[in-house]
């Protein structure tokens, strides 16, 4: 899956160009978690434990806004994951 294909790029006033991914809207078939301190600050390892795969990260933190996994990924933070089947 390449994320960086779903998007496109948009150029702002002051000529400045960057990237606008791809809009997911949250679905019933999403598995609802509460973080708990295991995964504290990492997304990794969620990503690994639940799709078999660590370089998932990114979608585990592009789907639920996350920017700063280190202030926002935390013990009791609600985390939603997609089904990567409706994603590719």
């Amino acid at each position: 899956m390449d994320r960086l294909t779903k998007g496109g790029t948009v150029i702002s006033e002051n000529n400045k160009q960057f990237w606008i991914g791809k809009k997911y809207d949250f679905h019933y078939t999403d598995v609802i978690i509460i973080l708990s301190p295991k995964y504290d600050m990492q997304p990794d390892l969620l990503a690994h434990e639940f799709y078999g795969n660590s370089a998932y990260e990114w979608l585990i933190l592009y789907y639920n806004k996350i920017s700063n996994p280190w202030t926002e990924f935390k013990t009791g933070t609600t985390i939603r994951l997609p089904n990567l089947n409706r994603i590719k």
